[in-house]
């Protein structure tokens, strides 16, 4: 059950970044190397320290 909340918490990321147009796709170009790309995720907690919410985060990998 939890990585059913995870799997549809990263496509409802993935859907706002595609509604935002935050990306476009473009040709490679053989001389460039890619920016990787990574999920970053947190957990929010209740009182109760039990999992209420997880937040996934798209992003570059910064130090590449």
């Amino acid at each position: 059950m939890m990585e059913n909340s995870r799997k549809k918490t990263m496509v409802e990321e993935m859907e706002a970044l595609d509604k935002k147009e935050d990306w476009d796709i473009v040709e490679f170009l053989a001389r460039r190397n890619p920016i990787g790309n990574t999920w970053v995720f947190n957990k929010k907690m209740n009182a109760k320290t039990r999992v209420e919410k997880y937040k996934y985060r798209l992003v570059a990998k910064g130090y590449s």
